[in-house]
């Protein structure tokens, strides 16, 4: 401000002195302000840049309330226990279906903290996974297989029969395993917008 405040004096001292001081003052208060008015200008022009360049970058996804950010995917937790297919409702109401989550570690470590925080030893949900036919065939609700390496030790094992719905287990490594669709469980729902 200080240099704008001596380049209007050195423009006002170029002009001719015939005038009267008052005078003299306005013009210089014009110039002054005029200066300032274009400084202004570049400040906002300048910012208005930054902001754009800003904006270019691509942003990282975000979820929309109550969905938690997991990698880059979305996840709701529920805090009830129902059985398979009104879990599946549920998450569908929410935009979403069960979860089929490409990253089966994140979603353990997402559900040990969980766990942590609600201070129980580990959790049991429901994932979108199943075996429809009814023939030992496991997939994920948006039609990838059930990765052999996934399942527990000795899982699948259908071992009381009628054992077709997917369940996520945190505290086993693997984790996934079959479970009858009528028992409650906790489920983790996954964001889809276009659901």
């Amino acid at each position: 401000m200080n240099s704008l405040l001596l380049l209007a004096a050195v423009v006002v001292a170029g002009q001719p002195m015939t005038e009267e001081p008052a005078m003299e003052e306005l013009r210089s208060a014009v110039i002054v302000s005029q200066l300032s008015l274009s400084h202004q200008t570049a400040v906002l022009s300048e910012l208005l840049n930054a902001t754009r360049e800003h904006n270019s970058f691509p942003q990282g996804p975000t979820c929309p309330y109550p969905y938690t950010l997991v990698l880059d995917e979305c996840f709701y937790l529920s805090p009830h226990k129902v059985t398979w297919e009104p879990a599946r409702r549920h998450c569908r109401g929410m935009m979403g279906d069960l979860a089929t989550p490409k990253h089966l570690y994140a979603i353990r470590s997402f559900l040990l903290d969980v766990a942590k925080v609600e201070e129980i030893e580990h959790l049991h949900v429901y994932l979108g996974f199943r075996d429809a036919g009814r023939n030992g065939t496991w997939r994920w609700l948006d039609g990838r297989p059930v990765d052999a390496a996934d399942w527990g030790p000795g899982e699948p094992s259908n071992s009381k029969g009628n054992e077709y719905c997917g369940q996520f287990r945190s505290h086993f490594d693997p984790m996934l395993n079959d479970i009858f669709c009528s028992t409650l469980n906790r489920f983790l729902c996954q964001y889809h917008p276009h659901n």
